[in-house]
C-alpha cells in the first residue's frame, strides 16, 4: 500500500512506511520531525485533485477510469479516450468541431468517423460524458486561485 486518506488521516504502510522511516533517519534535517513530514503529506492530499490508484500498484489490471481526460488549452481542445475509441471536442459546446477516432482499426487517427451515421449514437455518448466531466473538473473542492494580472 502506498498513501491512502481516511477521514482526513494519512495512513501509510509498505514501502511509503518505509521511506519515512528512512527518511526520518538520515535525509530530513534534524529541524523537521516525522510528525512534520507527515503534515505535509496531509497538506498535499487536501490540495491535490484526482483518484486514488494505490490498488494498481497490487493489481496491475485495476481500473481507476473508464476514460483519459485530457485538454488542449491553446486550441480550446478536449479529448476522451477510451479503450478503443478518442474522442476529440474543439470548445467546451464542441462549436468548433468534433473528431472520432477507432484506435484499433485507425490508430494513427487519419478517418474522422464523427460525421459518420453509424457512429452517430457514440458521438452523442461520448459527447454528453464529455459534458459530465467538464462539469465534474469545473465543480471540485480545490480552492479557487487568483487570476494573474487581477488583484
Amino acid at each position: 500500500m502506498a498513501i491512502a486518506c481516511q477521514n482526513n488521516q494519512l495512513l501509510m504502510g509498505g514501502f511509503l512506511e518505509e521511506l519515512v522511516s528512512g527518511l526520518s533517519h538520515c535525509l530530513v534535517p534534524q529541524s523537521l520531525r516525522l510528525i512534520e513530514v507527515i503534515e505535509i503529506f496531509e497538506i498535499c492530499l487536501t490540495a491535490v485533485q484526482g483518484k486514488d490508484i494505490s490498488k494498481m500498484l497490487d493489481d496491475p489490471k485495476h481500473e481507476v477510469r473508464d476514460a483519459a481526460f485530457c485538454v488542449a488549452p491553446m486550441r480550446k481542445g478536449f479529448l476522451l479516450r477510451e479503450d478503443r475509441y478518442a474522442y476529440i471536442q474543439y470548445g467546451e459546446d464542441a462549436s468548433g468541431g468534433i473528431e472520432l477516432f477507432d484506435s484499433q482499426t485507425d490508430p494513427k487517427q487519419y478517418t474522422n468517423l464523427a460525421a459518420s451515421p453509424e457512429h452517430k449514437p457514440l458521438v452523442a455518448r461520448l459527447k454528453a460524458k464529455m459534458q459530465a466531466k467538464l462539469k465534474e473538473v469545473r465543480d471540485n473542492d480545490l480552492p479557487k486561485r487568483k487570476q494573474r494580472g487581477k488583484r
